[in-house]
């Protein structure tokens, strides 16, 4: 919508999946940054002459870096099973 009123668009949150979204989109402006989140991936997109890089690896181009959620607790646990 914002397009066909050529309006530009600004993503909020998440910089390292938005980077992708505002760089395909033609009316894409800018991608606010927060570096906090980018250290629970091994390689996060970097910050150079001003602008966020894309990602130049297949889907999102992350991998969550294993060491640094196993420091927050972060853990896998299987839903119970609705088996009845």
């Amino acid at each position: 919508m914002a397009e066909a009123f050529n309006l530009p668009v600004v993503s909020h949150l998440l910089p390292e999946i938005h980077v992708l979204l505002i760089a395909a989109a033609p009316n894409g402006l800018t991608v606010e940054y927060m570096p906090w989140s980018l250290r629970l991936y091994e390689e996060a997109p970097v910050v150079e002459r001003g602008e966020l890089g894309v990602p130049r690896k297949p889907g999102l181009g992350l991998r969550f870096d294993r060491d640094v959620l196993q420091h927050y607790g972060v853990h896998r646990q299987d839903a119970p099973s609705r088996d009845r």
